[in-house]
């Protein structure tokens, strides 16, 4: 039986979520930038609400055979099957129990399994700055980092691990695949 203080606070995220397009900013300030706190592994990270599609807890995965690194497998969304992607792998880390998946804004659409859900940060623009961190490792999706009462917080740049991902599978060959270019026959 689910845990009905989760179940509260999902139906307050799910509220806060739809209710922050219904609203405008006070003439003359600048909207807020909305964000999405998560924990992938055993670290904090945000995101940004306009990069994801959906939120999904607990959604069956079917795994794939292949070895295609992240690949969780895929999982039904409506009536979509979605290829789904641990987070972790390409953020350098190690999942703990990716019980949430985030769909990606961008086609095509893709699953990324991550850990948490933490909460939802509406922050001012000046609360964000440009990241930091070095380009190699996780450095490469992260392209921010928000500045909460909890302190520094990187920014997930989605767009960056989708176009990553995509480029990925494009290249992947499975063991025994050739390379395509064998003459027909063969």
């Amino acid at each position: 039986m689910p845990d009905l203080e989760l179940i509260e606070h999902l139906s307050e995220l799910r509220r806060e979520f739809d209710g922050s397009f219904a609203r405008r900013p006070a003439p003359g300030r600048e909207a807020p930038d909305e964000l999405l706190t998560i924990t992938v592994g055993a670290e904090r990270y945000a995101v940004r609400l306009g990069a994801i599609f959906g939120l999904f807890l607990d959604r069956p995965v079917t795994a794939l055979p292949g070895g295609l690194p992240g690949l969780l497998g895929v999982a039904g969304f409506r009536s979509s099957i979605v290829a789904v992607h641990d987070l972790a792998t390409w953020l350098g880390g190690t999942a703990q129990q990716p019980h949430w998946l985030m769909l990606t804004a961008n086609r095509p659409v893709i699953a990324l399994a991550f850990d948490a859900v933490l909460g939802r940060l509406q922050v001012p623009r000046s609360a964000v700055a440009p990241s930091r961190l070095l380009a190699g490792g996780r450095g490469r999706y992260i392209s921010e980092t928000v500045h909460t009462g909890a302190g520094p917080c990187p920014v997930i740049d989605i767009a960056a691990v989708h176009a990553s991902v995509v480029h990925q599978v494009g290249q992947f060959r499975p063991a025994g695949s050739g390379t395509g270019t064998e003459p027909a026959g063969e």
